[in-house]
């Protein structure tokens, strides 16, 4: 801990991606620091052609313990609808253990699968705590929205009722009763997608440009 609070002091500046970690670098290190989102290929990840959509929600996550799979499994354990889970991790032997018929795990899949995953879902499931949460953007690049959890970077990401929306508690129930609001609701998929292109990579490069020649020619006097 010492080490890494006296290497925290040895940077110029603190570029983060989203408030969530602009907290924690001020909190911990006592640094300022400026955001700047992650980009998502809006060029790549955009809505099917023929906007047809499946039943199934979707995870696309690593399965890790702080990604709070379990509150997803157990919710979808008891509604039953079918959730597709995309990504590795040592935790798949203990998921798949708890997780019933209805919850399928993908393991790896490519861009072009995950694609396909995206513009078939009804909705991406965000249970866990995010830094920024870059598959939410991915989602709704492809005019899908997101349910994601009201606590870490991901809702920085989503327009409430628009775009997705929020479950608080971080529970099997919360989760359950925002997966039963999204089903009374309506999104339009160019809005959604909207949403998305204001995170696209060329804006990501300006910014990031525009930070770097920023602070040189502060450096350069």
């Amino acid at each position: 801990k010492k080490w890494d609070l006296f290497a925290a002091e040895k940077p110029g500046y603190y570029l983060t991606s989203s408030f969530f970690v602009q907290e924690r670098i001020k909190r911990i290190y006592n640094r300022e620091s400026e955001i700047i989102p992650p980009a998502v290929n809006t060029d790549f990840f955009m809505p099917s052609k023929d906007r047809k959509t499946d039943d199934f929600y979707l995870i696309v996550s690593r399965l890790k313990e702080y990604k709070s799979l379990d509150i997803a499994i157990a919710a979808f354990n008891k509604i039953g609808y079918p959730l597709k889970i995309a990504g590795e991790g040592r935790e798949l032997s203990r998921l798949k253990l708890k997780a019933k018929s209805n919850i399928e795990f993908l393991g790896f899949v490519n861009q072009y699968a995950l694609l396909k995953l995206y513009q078939g879902c009804k909705a991406l499931i965000v249970p866990g705590t995010e830094d920024f949460g870059l598959a939410s953007l991915e989602a709704q690049a492809c005019g899908r929205p997101v349910i994601a959890s009201a606590v870490g970077g991901t809702k920085e990401s989503i327009i409430i009722g628009e775009t997705g929306i929020l479950f608080d508690g971080l529970t099997p129930d919360s989760l359950i009763d925002s997966i039963m609001e999204l089903n009374k609701m309506n999104f339009d998929i160019q809005r959604v997608r909207l949403n998305a292109l204001t995170f696209d990579k060329g804006i990501f490069k300006k910014k990031l440009s525009d930070f770097i020649f920023g602070k040189y020619r502060i450096f350069s006097g």
